[in-house]
């Protein structure tokens, strides 16, 4: 069977590439060489995201809290980014005063921690306490509602507790 022209010569245009058919051996060629440049792009990114975060955080280890003059250490920052939300100085402040090892063990034994503040923003969610089967009686008509109440007490409990692990 002889191989059509179309076949034979190579595409000189995007659009004769589009629109010719290709052997399957140029399609697997240029599927590799577009996954290898789609390769290349997404490390380059990864690489530049990497480095912004690396000197945002080279940018906060050489901060000095303004409060006391003094620097901040960066072990310890590292243990109060890793195991909260994120830096803030009153958690740093309580993260200095207890000491590394008293911190984390802190953030870990979760019960300890007082969140009765918290606690109060959630008592007006009923549906937190309910049993699947209460929930399907009583807000069968209005089924928004236990889900809703769900993602609000979810955002509540990030944003306000303090029992971050």
């Amino acid at each position: 069977m002889p191989i059509p022209n179309d076949v034979r010569h190579p595409a000189t245009s995007l659009t004769d590439a589009v629109t010719q058919p290709c052997t399957r051996r140029q399609f697997l060629s240029r599927g590799a060489a577009a996954t290898a440049v789609a390769g290349t792009l997404l490390a380059n990114s990864e690489a530049r995201a990497g480095r912004h975060r690396q000197r945002r955080y080279q940018k906060r280890l050489t901060q000095r809290d303004t409060t006391r003059g003094v620097p901040i250490d960066p072990a310890l920052l590292g243990l109060v980014d890793r195991t909260s939300f994120g830096y803030t100085r009153d958690l740093y402040a309580l993260a200095e005063t207890m000491g590394f090892s008293n911190f984390l063990e802190y953030q870990l034994d979760h019960l300890a921690i007082d969140d009765s503040a918290l606690d109060a923003m959630l008592a007006g969610f009923d549906t937190l306490t309910m049993s699947p089967q209460d929930m399907y009686d009583n807000y069968l008509t209005a089924q928004n509602v236990p889900p809703a109440q769900l993602i609000d007490a979810t955002i509540l409990r990030a944003v306000y507790s303090e029992r971050q692990l």
